[in-house]
């Protein structure tokens, strides 16, 4: 990284007041009633095959890391980001982080942390004090501790910025080949790690390192040195795209690796970057757009670039200060946001990753096409066997009505997620669902990353068998993205449950605010049961916890005391309401706060009336 000062889920209920100013309405239909940008997506056209290890991130070793905090490692496994960047250097004798100031002594069980994950890492070489200084028999040792299993080996970092050459860069690479062939005669290098775009000297690097080039590495921020307003930095997105396609063409042409990985990319690679007021900056030059939907935006219009192209997009990074994709402690956080907790820029990670929303992207991206430059599609194929639409609205003022014209599809159907400009820091909602045919139309407010994840065959459910607390009660399934907030815990005791519910279903619950969105066909009327019992102890006294249920917006029961409610008694009960499914598509169901305690539940049941 450049010269950087060091720099869950929010419940749906803070979020359901917002989103019904900019709720997306979707409908599934060859049409829209309203003048639509007509985009379209060729899935009989494949445009680049890649794989779900091309989208990662840049581990900083600034801040927390997975080893040192339990927030971090949760929020960073959470994100799935499959392939990482490590900073790797001597230092002090020993493997360790070679970011300047990093303080990370012993780098390998950090890597190995990503690799029992699944993770691929991308190790890059750095010196004794600098980035640079690789001395002979450094390579070595890091290669041994490291080992080769899920790991890539880059070059040292921005050599450019050290004032030195891309001969400087060949040389110690060429040192770092030698000794990686003596343990591995197939072993081979990334590089340069220049710190922007430059085909020339990018090039060069390539064509010296031969058949020992495992492919090239560079970085590319938005802007830095100048600061760029909103529009033009958006607007110059699909650079990227071109950039990777360009360097590919010539590693081809030269018969080699055509692996090319941007393994830094950010809104602008320092936060005190010049910007002006009129731009997000805060009155003396700083990059407030860090912290706003911008850089959510940002990052996922890059990535979708860089990735559509075949290259590998690692934006920077975990931690470091307003470049972090989380909150680091102790550096800048106008919004006050929990330290380890995601940034807008996580967000846009997770429009390719799923974030455990939605499944990840795998392996095929499809043609798509868009008139308007402001709105973006990119279509890929997902691990859950259907695809991901991202749509990306890149206006900063104006909403998108969005007709995606789907060519090569079977018929099937979709659940839609829309990041939310207001709350930037919170992961998207569900905000629809329905069967499709030939075309899907989403609205898109400004400043927005819609995911519309498609299913082949069938339609939304109008049954629904929910264990909120545990998804191995048999015949019932874990909330998994159908619910924002709360916590599983367990409760012993026994329960005397409701005709035909398994009484394990009560030995777990989810206690806290939480909201389940649950997709069923718009218009079908449906009968809901919410499964309680009162198996906490301290709770097993009137008034101990009242809360309240809101269903679809409309408050249904007001400070709920389930103790007082089942006889001061640990039975179980269902408590049942005939729900109509709106426009939208979505049921969606709020426990709140109420007078005491905080809201918990044990299961939900939807069944069609």
């Amino acid at each position: 990284m450049l010269s950087a000062s060091r720099r869950s889920r929010v419940l749906f209920a803070e979020l359901v007041a917002t989103l019904l100013v900019v709720q997306a309405v979707i409908v599934s239909s060859a049409g829209s009633a309203t003048a639509a940008t007509n985009t379209a997506v060729d899935f009989g056209s494949v445009l680049m095959t890649t794989d779900p290890f091309a989208i990662g991130i840049g581990s900083s070793t600034y801040g927390a890391t997975p080893l040192s905090s339990g927030a971090q490692n949760d929020v960073e496994r959470r994100l799935d980001a499959r392939y990482v960047r490590v900073p790797v250097g001597i230092r002090d004798g020993q493997v360790a982080s070679s970011a300047y100031g990093s303080g990370l002594r012993n780098v390998v069980p950090l890597v190995n942390t990503y690799r029992s994950w699944g993770f691929r890492v991308l190790a890059v070489i750095g010196g004794r004090t600098n980035d640079f200084d690789v001395q002979p028999g450094d390579a070595t040792r890091i290669i041994t501790a490291l080992g080769l299993d899920g790991i890539d080996y880059s070059a040292p970092n921005e050599p450019n910025n050290m004032g030195l050459s891309v001969w400087s860069e060949i040389e110690v690479a060429r040192m770092i080949v030698s000794e990686g062939r003596a343990i591995d005669p197939n072993f081979r290098l990334l590089g340069p790690v220049w710190s922007y775009y430059d085909r020339n000297e990018i090039g060069t690097f390539a064509r010296h390192m031969g058949s020992s080039l495992g492919g090239v590495d560079y970085h590319h921020y938005g802007m830095g040195h100048v600061s760029l307003s909103t529009a033009d930095v958006l607007a110059r997105t699909p650079d990227r795209g071109r950039e990777v396609a360009e360097m590919r063409g010539d590693l081809g042409a030269a018969g080699l690796s055509r692996t090319v990985v941007v393994d830094e990319v950010n809104l602008s690679w320092r936060y005190d970057d010049g910007t002006p007021t009129s731009d997000g900056g805060d009155g003396s030059g700083r990059n407030n757009r860090f912290f706003t939907a911008i850089n959510t935006v940002f990052v996922a219009s890059v990535c979708g670039h860089v990735l559509q192209q075949g290259g590998r997009c690692l934006p920077y990074a975990t931690q470091n200060g307003p470049l972090g994709m989380t909150v680091e402690a102790g550096q800048v956080n106008p919004d006050h946001r929990p330290d380890s907790s995601p940034m807008p820029g996580y967000w846009g990670i997770a429009a390719w990753t799923g974030a455990g929303l939605w499944p990840h992207m795998k392996d095929t991206f499809y043609r798509t096409s868009s008139p308007d430059p402001s709105v973006e599609v990119f279509a890929v194929s997902n691990e859950a066997g259907g695809a991901n639409l991202v749509v990306i609205n890149k206006s900063e003022w104006n909403g998108k009505q969005v007709s995606v014209g789907l060519t090569g599809a079977a018929a099937g159907s979709f659940r839609l997620y829309q990041s939310n400009p207001r709350a930037q820091y919170d992961a998207p909602a569900l905000t629809g669902s329905g069967g499709f045919a030939d075309s899907i139309d989403i609205w898109a407010p400004a400043m927005t990353v819609s995911v519309a994840v498609l299913s082949p065959g069938g339609a939304a459910p109008s049954t629904y068998r929910i264990a909120a607390g545990d998804g191995s009660v048999p015949g019932y399934g874990a909330p998994g993205d159908l619910v924002a907030g709360g916590t599983a815990a367990a409760n012993p005791g026994t329960t005397v449950p409701p005709a035909g519910v398994p009484a394990e279903l009560f030995s777990t619950e989810r206690w806290g605010r939480q909201t389940y969105t649950l997709p069923v066909p718009p218009g079908r009327s449906v009968r809901l049961g919410l499964l309680f019992a009162e198996r906490y102890p301290p709770a097993q006294q009137d008034g101990a916890r009242r809360f309240n249920v809101t269903i679809n917006g409309v408050r249904w029961i007001t400070e709920l005391d389930i103790w007082a409610r089942q006889g001061r008694t640990t039975s179980g009960s269902v408590l049942v309401s005939t729900v109509v499914a709106p426009a939208d598509g979505v049921v969606r169901i709020e426990l709140t706060d109420g007078s005491a305690g905080a809201p918990t539940i044990n299961g939900i049941l939807i069944d069609p009336e």
